[in-house]
């Protein structure tokens, strides 16, 4: 079983349904196409195994982490038990 934290994707809600997984750049691409609005709400989902972490934001934010450090892309939940595990 791997222990490595793997980004999965953006998902995201348009016209009330959730979608993704997306990659960032095409969280990026959509928001810049207005299809995601600031302040609508995504999810940035990680995995390891069978356990998921997600991190909910807004779209606004997101585009934030996304141009952040590789470090910053794995939130201190999922970190922190991949150290003590």
């Amino acid at each position: 079983m791997t222990t490595e934290w793997k980004f999965v994707g953006w998902y995201y809600k348009h016209q009330g349904r959730t979608l993704g997984p997306v990659p960032t750049e095409e969280l990026f691409g959509l928001c810049t196409a207005g299809q995601v609005r600031c302040h609508d709400p995504v999810w940035k989902v990680w995995q390891v195994g069978n356990h998921r972490e997600t991190l909910q934001t807004r779209a606004e934010l997101a585009l934030e982490l996304g141009r952040s450090a590789p470090e910053a892309d794995v939130p201190a939940g999922p970190r922190e038990r991949h150290a003590a595990g």
